[in-house]
């Protein structure tokens, strides 16, 4: 059974190098949220982790009898700089894509892009901790039915991102449900 429109991915990770074969005419949107680097590759994949996890999405969604088919479109929120310096809030890149998914945009971000055909936000990132701005962000997806998928770690097996999104989502759904 395929579904009978495109479905919406954004992808927050590392960038997607929109010229790999897996992932090739399916990125419709780029957007840097990885702070303010400079030059003309500002949403490609330097690090090869988010088009790994693109083309990973890209060929779970193939109509195996027509392969060229593909139910898809990737928006490609780059979250995290090429180099994490110790500066970098990578929690602050993530809520504010995010909200910008949520159709809320703060800070300078004047370019005005279109998230409302996202169906599913994939983040494959670890983290220790969700601070109080991803958790609104994620919240404010609900409501949107905004899917959320997360995996990764960050070398902590107590405390995995999978984790703290999940235990953020079910406390969503008995609020929303009583």
């Amino acid at each position: 059974m395929f579904p009978d429109r495109m479905i919406g991915i954004a992808v927050l990770d590392t960038g997607i190098s929109d010229i790999h074969k897996d992932v090739k005419n399916l990125v419709i949107e780029n957007e840097n949220f990885a702070g303010s680097r400079s030059g003309s590759d500002l949403t490609l994949d330097r690090k090869g982790h988010g088009t790994a996890c693109a083309g990973i999405i890209s060929e779970a969604m193939v109509d195996k009898r027509n392969p060229s088919n593909r139910f898809i479109q990737l928006y490609n929120l780059k979250a995290i700089p090429k180099v994490i310096l110790e500066h970098d809030d990578i929690s602050k890149n993530v809520s504010e894509a995010l909200e910008a998914v949520a159709g809320n945009r703060k800070g300078k971000k004047k370019e005005s892009k279109d998230y409302t055909n996202v169906d599913i936000v994939s983040i494959s990132l670890g983290t220790a901790e969700i601070n109080d701005a991803i958790a609104t962000a994620i919240k404010k997806l609900w409501p949107k039915k905004v899917i959320v998928v997360a995996a990764g770690n960050h070398g902590n097996r107590d405390i995995t991102t999978t984790r703290l999104l999940a235990e953020e989502e079910t406390q969503m759904i008995r609020d929303d449900h009583p």
